[in-house]
């Protein structure tokens, strides 16, 4: 077993066991009552993000386990295209996973201070730098106009407050704010 399929291992089981004390940490510290009436509550909102973290873990868990086997091919099994593996030249990793993960928990700690605007546009940079997109239309045209797009469908259109951040006074003489 390779150092790289025992990285995947150990970060599948991980994530079972996330999933797992999610499910233990809402039980014993998330009160049962609710001031508001909604259809779950905190409590059935952290079971139901718990089990979903401990299912897919427990699905990579499968998978790993499953890639250790010998595979004995035959001529019916030989487009592996079909199934949906990964690119060739491009696998999937953990590391990868995790490094969005990363940036995701950047990009929640930006959100308030940065804004909705900058904070997404580093986000969505960040996230298909790491998926392999290069270029400048990829990196920084495609991430500017969608963070744009949605600040005016979320917030001008929908009516649901964004964050500003430092573009609040640009926003208020546009006329949004």
């Amino acid at each position: 077993m390779t150092t790289y399929r025992r990285t995947e291992l150990a970060l599948s089981f991980f994530l079972v066991a996330l999933g797992v004390a999610t499910i233990f940490g809402a039980y014993y510290t998330i009160p049962e009552l609710s001031v508001l009436r909604d259809l779950i509550g905190a409590r059935g909102f952290a079971y139901v993000v718990g089990a979903f973290v401990a299912l897919g873990g427990a699905v990579l868990v499968v998978l790993q386990v499953r890639a250790l086997r010998p595979v004995v091919a035959d001529a019916a099994d030989t487009a592996s295209d079909e199934r949906g593996g990964d690119e060739p030249g491009r696998p999937a990793s953990a590391f990868r996973a995790f490094s969005v993960i990363g940036v995701l928990i950047v990009y929640a700690a930006l959100l308030r201070p940065a804004g909705y605007i900058p904070a997404t546009v580093f986000f969505v940079s960040a996230g298909t730098f790491l998926m392999d997109g290069r270029g400048p239309v990829r990196l920084f045209v495609f991430p500017l106009l969608y963070a744009i797009g949605t600040y005016l469908l979320f917030d001008t259109l929908l009516g649901v407050r964004i964050p500003d951040g430092v573009l609040r006074p640009l926003i208020v003489a546009v006329g949004l704010g």
